[in-house]
């Protein structure tokens, strides 16, 4: 997974606070997906198999929407994006390690949106990226 995709699950980026809701069963997750489903029977069937392997209902230590784009969204897309891209740049992942990204999960939503998560990671593993511009602008590191 490229740094920005997981960071968007750590910081639930993927939230809308006025639509996202938890998953609560499959039809849920397929309207999740999209819903410009051309055969619904074959996306529920397909996505009653996922949740089936991947254990997704008996998952208690993360929230199940995190989980979601996490195993889900990110998976079906990404390898995509980064197979496009692979011959017009090199991809350097930051952070591409199960234990770091379900560290970021288990933080509280608010610490997470606001980024503390990710400032404190940057400043213990490479405290000199906090003193260069993102987007022409200082980080915000207490």
């Amino acid at each position: 997974m490229c740094a920005t995709c997981i960071s968007e699950i750590g910081r639930s980026f993927f939230r809308d606070p006025g639509k996202c809701f938890a998953p609560k069963t499959i039809e849920s997750l397929v309207s999740a997906w999209g819903s410009d489903a051309v055969d619904r029977a074959v996306d529920l069937a397909a996505f009653q198999a996922w949740t089936d392997r991947a254990q997704y209902w008996s998952v208690t230590e993360v929230d199940l929407l995190d989980l979601f784009h996490w195993e889900h969204r990110m998976g079906v897309w990404l390898s995509e994006v980064c197979l496009e891209s692979d011959i017009a740049f090199d991809t350097h992942v930051m952070f591409a390690c199960r234990a770091l990204l379900e560290a970021f999960l288990s933080a509280p939503l608010a610490e997470r949106r606001s980024n503390k998560v990710f400032y404190a990671t940057i400043h213990r593993m490479w405290p000199q990226l906090l003193e260069l511009p993102i987007n022409g602008e200082m980080a915000s590191w207490p």
